[in-house]
């Protein structure tokens, strides 16, 4: 690994790289889930307000059903393409 890359867990590259704004943005992100949206349109608008703050290029967001365990309705972005 080069000394330029640091490899971290996602909440703690998330601290650093959002710093003091990450009281707002979660602050935001709790107004767009009041909203009643369904599960897509909430994840899309959830997604946007995080790319506000948190820079990505990539992404997969499963949905799991509590009883089962099984995935569903995945929303994925890669360099390549989205998928929805």
């Amino acid at each position: 690994m080069s000394a330029a890359r640091r490899y971290c867990t996602i909440p703690t590259c998330w601290e650093v790289a959002v710093g003091s704004r990450r009281v707002e943005l979660v602050g935001r992100v709790e107004v767009i889930c009041r909203r009643g949206l369904a599960e897509r349109a909430l994840r899309v608008a959830v997604l946007a307000e995080l790319r506000t703050t948190v820079s990505f290029d990539a992404y997969a967001w499963l949905l799991t059903d509590p009883e089962t365990s099984v995935g569903w309705s995945p929303a994925a972005l890669s360099a390549a393409k989205l998928v929805l």
